[in-house]
């Protein structure tokens, strides 16, 4: 088509090179084929995947540009079917795999039985942990020599820094640009140790305060105020730790606004839903390999940075939501809280919604006395005028803020 008509046949004479602003395009289009291809296997049990959780997910392979992996279950024959679906796929459009780049990774195979494989074929055999999109799968992330590559990263950027005449505001810039923002990448979903922390700020304090190889000075101010930011008098370097934490929690946050995403998908197969229908239950097996179980851990801090607006009440807790102006009630009134048999329960628990105006079962286990009577008055009144509506669902929304970061937006409410 020329300016809207059809002008017939015209024949390419120099393709697509590389570094064309089209090329990432037009590989996107041809490898979600492949893609394509393994739910076809799949559908016709030539191949399958790895299944896991309560509800059997099937996960066969992960792609992200052209850096894929296939995970396929305990049969040697569907090691051989997927081999044929690659060599078909190459020969339909004409790609080639680079085979050096490749290996054959096993769970609880002989170290034989994979050479035998991975030999036929032309890879090589990997060892766990492997890497995947710059990520150690099946690593340690409480092992020093997990954060090897980012205290090795962020010390040759210092070599290279080393001879640049820098001043101290300089030495600043690139800490806030550079230094801080390396470990970013592996801090999103692992959490780091507190010695590797104390490793990266001592690098950090000693470039900023001393440079490199001029000697050791003395350190003017305490790092923790350096760290803060410039409001509260700092320079606005930010702590690792409380970033670390942030960018754990976001997880917590894309959970209920991704549901059909894969990772949400396997998330709920393997841990199930809590009860209110937004979140994921914490993990409870004890091992050092599970992220979801660091991410989890910090469930409670994210319900602090959340508002509730309330509708049939049937998803918000009573006691533990911060779903009024006064902030979280079993905080605000302690000793009610302890005194009532209705835990970690939905708003509609303690009131008949087809009642008005609502009559308010606290349960609580025993008959108060006058100190604990004037506080259940004091509760009432910031309850007073509060109505239910059994035809609008309940919403959570917020804003998650952080004292060194502000990267978390406003979300929708959910």
């Amino acid at each position: 088509m020329i300016n809207g008509w059809p002008r017939g046949k015209f024949l390419a004479t120099r393709g697509v090179r590389q570094g064309d602003p089209l090329s990432p395009l037009l590989f996107t289009l041809v490898i979600d084929v492949l893609s394509r291809l393994m739910e076809k296997a799949q559908e016709f049990n030539l191949i399958h995947g790895l299944f896991t959780g309560r509800d059997s997910v099937e996960v066969s392979h992960l792609q992200f540009a052209d850096d894929t992996i296939f995970l396929i279950g305990d049969k040697e024959e569907y090691w051989f079917n997927l081999l044929d679906l690659l060599d078909s796929f190459c020969l339909i459009f004409g790609l080639k795999i680079n085979k050096s780049k490749c290996s054959l990774v096993g769970i609880g195979r002989s170290p034989s039985y994979l050479n035998r494989l991975a030999g036929g074929w032309g890879c090589a055999v990997g060892d766990w942990p492997m890497k995947y999109l710059g990520l150690p799968l099946g690593g340690n992330p409480k092992a020093i020599v997990f954060w090897d590559p980012v205290l090795k990263k962020v010390q040759r950027r210092l070599q290279k820094w080393k001879r640049a005449f820098l001043s101290r505001g300089g030495r600043l810039t690139l800490i806030q640009a550079v230094l801080s923002s390396i470990p970013t990448y592996y801090m999103s979903l692992f959490k780091m140790p507190a010695s590797v922390v104390n490793k990266l700020e001592k690098l950090m304090r000693s470039f900023l305060w001393e440079g490199v190889e001029e000697g050791k000075r003395d350190h003017l101010v305490k790092w923790e105020r350096v760290a803060n930011s410039k409001d509260e008098g700092g320079l606005g370097v930010g702590s690792l730790k409380e970033k670390n934490e942030a960018l754990r929690t976001k997880w917590l946050w894309r959970f209920p606004m991704e549901p059909n995403s894969l990772w949400a998908t396997v998330v709920k197969s393997k841990y199930g839903s809590a009860t209110n229908g937004w979140d994921a239950n914490p993990a409870t097996m004890v091992t050092s390999l599970n992220p979801w179980k660091d991410i989890s851990a910090g469930y409670q801090t994210f319900l602090q940075c959340c508002s509730f607006e309330v509708g049939n009440g049937n998803r918000v807790r009573f006691w533990e939501d911060s779903w009024v102006r006064e902030g979280l009630l079993k905080d605000s009134f302690p000793r009610l809280f302890a005194l009532s048999s209705k835990h970690s329960l939905s708003i509609d628990c303690f009131v008949d919604s087809q009642v008005l105006p609502h009559n308010w079962d606290f349960g609580f286990r025993r008959n108060l006395n006058e100190r604990e009577t004037v506080k259940v008055i004091t509760l009432l009144e910031i309850l007073e005028g509060f109505r239910l509506c059994a035809s609008k669902r309940d919403r959570r929304g917020g804003i998650l803020r952080s004292r060194d970061l502000s990267l978390a937006s406003p979300f929708s409410p959910f």
